[in-house]
């Protein structure tokens, strides 16, 4: 595979044009079909660590207080998530169990860990590669993060 720098090809009619060089918020646009090309990628960097961080913090809470609460005759019984899950393997549903599992404390604790980790290795800075889809083919990639 032949890869050209500063080429830019439109997904909606296949024509080749140069890479525009764009100022923020700027899209550039195909003259042909009108689709959008490129779009300045503004501040993504600056914005990621704050909202990395809110999301830790929203999963911490989520996690440490209880989302179930259930009164019955008079008694109450309360659960985390965690407590679900266990909850829910010990009664017999453990594919249920699992699901939870992955839903509720792997899948967002991964994702929180990309984004730590896109911040450390600095992906997403201009000038910084990233893998890119065959040219020219409308079912490739647009732009693959650098993880």
């Amino acid at each position: 595979m032949n890869v050209v720098p500063d080429v830019t090809v439109c997904e909606g009619c296949d024509a080749v044009f140069r890479a525009p060089r764009l100022r923020p918020r700027e899209i550039a646009h195909c003259p042909r079909c009108g689709t959008e090309l490129a779009r300045h990628p503004g501040q993504q960097r600056e914005r990621l660590l704050p909202l990395t961080l809110a999301s830790l913090i929203l999963f911490a809470i989520a996690n440490l207080f209880p989302i179930v609460e259930i009164e019955l005759q008079g008694r109450t019984s309360q659960t985390t998530l965690a407590g679900a899950v266990v909850v829910l393997a010990g009664e017999g549903m453990s594919p249920v169990a699992l699901l939870v599992l992955a839903t509720t404390l792997i899948f967002p604790r991964s994702c929180a860990s990309c984004s730590t980790c896109r911040l450390r290795r600095g992906c997403g800075r201009p000038g910084r590669p990233m893998a890119m889809g065959r040219l020219g083919h409308r079912n490739a990639p647009r732009a693959l993060p650098c993880w």
